[in-house]
């Protein structure tokens, strides 16, 4: 596969991940969660996180690979936590989308904390340590970027604003997490949008 064709690839992955993520927000239950666990909503609103966290993987390695011999060796430490955090991330969800339900519906007792006690709290802090690195490595790699000056800056700055308080969303009274989804998933469309467009200019030249 051309490297034309695989920045295509990232560009579609930041857009289904910009998108997914936002679904599964606005989908996502209110607490207190223990009258939702057992439910399809949180099972739908769960899915459309595991996609989101997946695709992101793609589409984050996508720029990296995109920019990497602008963004430097920083660059590629910001993109390689950027992505464990979102494999860790992607791990929760599919927990919380395919087995946490079932569990509840014939333990509904050990969901009564869920997540933050009765058992719980180890979960809760590898979300968060997951969160965090995820932050941490996506602020990293958008620094790059932006200097490197190859993606639309207010994109990057959107992205960065939405994505880093999105990753600990669950801390966040709900009208702030729906900004900061908001604000990411435009940034990652508008990321999204320059990969393409960029790749599909140097297609064209070349042809």
């Amino acid at each position: 596969m051309s490297p034309q064709a695989l920045c295509r690839w990232a560009a579609v992955a930041l857009a289904v991940s910009g998108v997914s993520l936002a679904v599964g927000l606005i989908l996502h239950p209110m607490p207190p969660y223990s009258a939702s666990v057992a439910t399809s909503q949180w099972a739908i609103s769960h899915l459309f996180w595991w996609i989101g966290g997946l695709a992101g993987m793609a589409g984050v390695l996508g720029l990296y690979l995109d920019q990497r011999q602008h963004v430097g060796t920083l660059g590629f430490v910001g993109a390689g936590l950027a992505t464990i955090g979102l494999a860790l991330i992607t791990s929760a969800m599919y927990f919380e989308a395919f087995i946490v339900p079932s569990v509840a519906t014939r333990a509904p007792e050990l969901f009564e904390s869920f997540p933050a006690g009765g058992g719980w709290e180890g979960f809760l802090a590898g979300v968060l340590a997951s969160g965090g690195l995820f932050g941490v490595g996506f602020l990293l790699l958008a620094i790059t970027m932006f200097r490197a000056g190859m993606m639309p800056r207010m994109a990057i700055v959107l992205a960065v604003l939405g994505g880093v308080p999105f990753a600990v969303n669950f801390l966040l009274p709900r009208p702030v997490a729906i900004l900061a989804v908001i604000a990411f998933t435009v940034g990652l469309l508008w990321l999204a949008y320059a990969l393409w467009k960029s790749h599909r200019l140097v297609a064209g030249a070349d042809g």
